[in-house]
């Protein structure tokens, strides 16, 4: 789950429990469903190394909190949001572990550790050895192994006791496949570079793929790179890769109907993306959708200032209140295209 996620599932838990508390949803409505949010937001905050503020296992314990000390829908609100808002800004400004190098030294440590044993076998501080030398080094591992999403090498640890007598057990575990199989995760983290191409999103929240599929390579490339955008919380990218299709597609539906020279300059070039649009409305060769009319000039202000505006930061709440224009207009220009 990427932070974006995160937020999505932090939110509803918080509307949830502010929900219940005004009277908007019944607790036995939703309190399954608030129970399997508690346990997927309690993992990933945990590999993140954030703590969960929220004390409340089921909305029947949040119920006994209100009745106790928060008589009003105002206070149970304010309750809730002083509780879930300093989590969110947490989330939103966390940054991922990328400390690789320590991963590796950590490992180099452990078996150093390991080829030292011997000589403290027979001796009285072997106890000590293992409990304040060996076993602090093993408990960093695994909260490597988790904060870097390897859930499945840090299940291993579920095998060891932490105790004296389950050295010998413990360092076969980790021997075995742990260790090595850490090092090569972590190895080709660190040597890794970029796609050659960028991947298709799992979401098409900006844009449906099956909007642009069957249209131009380049078409379904930049909508991949505007979903893909959204999804990452990239959002200045997001936009102006949304006014670059816009701008795209209008030169398409130009030359589909053999007229490009009308969006031409003496010179050759296409217009810029203010002459596009009026250039557009304008056309008699085509009647555009009075939706798409007003949704036009507003898509280009949100990709102008986060092209052009140095002081300009595009928010989620931007993108989103441009999609339905976004979409209406990208849809009417790929049939006067002629692509659908």
């Amino acid at each position: 789950m990427n932070s974006q996620d995160l937020i999505k599932e932090i939110e509803l838990q918080r509307d949830a429990m502010i929900a219940v508390a005004t009277g908007q949803a019944r607790i036995q409505d939703v309190n399954n469903e608030y129970k399997e949010r508690r346990e997927k937001i309690g993992a990933e905050l945990a590999a993140r190394g954030i703590a969960d503020p929220n004390p409340f296992s089921d909305l029947w314990g949040w119920y006994s909190k209100w009745k106790e000390s928060l008589p009003s829908y105002q206070s149970r609100r304010v309750f809730i949001n002083e509780l879930f808002d300093p989590l969110l800004t947490n989330v939103r400004t966390h940054k991922p572990f990328t400390d690789y190098a320590l991963v590796l030294a950590n490992i180099d440590e452990i078996e150093n550790l390991e080829l030292d044993v011997n000589s403290y076998y027979h001796d009285s501080g072997y106890s000590t050895f293992v409990e304040d030398l060996y076993f602090p080094k093993l408990w960093l591992l695994k909260t490597h192994l988790d904060r870097l999403g390897f859930y499945d090498l840090a299940a291993n640890f579920e095998g060891i006791l932490f105790e004296p007598g389950s050295f010998y057990r413990s360092r076969e575990i980790l021997r075995g496949f742990v260790i090595p199989e850490t090092r090569t995760r972590v190895q080709a983290l660190l040597g890794s570079s970029p796609p050659p191409e960028p991947p298709i999103p799992e979401k098409d929240n900006v844009i449906p793929h099956s909007l642009v599929n069957g249209t131009r390579g380049y078409i379904e490339k930049v909508a991949y790179q505007i979903n893909g955008c959204y999804e990452q919380g990239w959002f200045d990218a997001c936009a102006v890769m949304m006014r670059r299709l816009i701008e795209t597609l209008i030169i398409e539906t130009f030359e589909s109907h053999a007229i490009p020279h009308k969006i031409k300059r003496p010179t050759g070039e296409y217009f810029f993306l203010a002459d596009l649009i009026s250039a557009t409305l304008n056309e008699p060769t085509w009647n555009i959708g009075r939706n798409a009319k007003a949704a036009l000039p507003r898509l280009k202000d949100i990709g102008d200032q986060s092209a052009h505006s140095r002081r300009f930061i595009a928010q989620r709440a931007d993108i989103e209140k441009v999609i339905s224009d976004f979409r209406t207009v990208a849809q009417e220009l790929l049939f006067l295209a002629k692509m659908k």
